[in-house]
């Protein structure tokens, strides 16, 4: 794994959750984003 892969892993997580919690927060249907495999993305690059 190299250093561009690893900062968007770590960090999807917790975008994913945001985002949800933010649109259901606002009375509008929750956004809920699928998981991404980042290293696949990356290698497929």
């Amino acid at each position: 794994m190299t250093l561009q892969t690893r900062p968007p892993i770590h960090d999807s997580p917790y975008v994913r959750s945001l985002i949800t919690t933010y649109t259901s927060n606002s009375n509008v249907p929750p956004l809920i984003l699928p998981p991404i495999n980042v290293v696949k993305m990356m290698e497929d690059k």
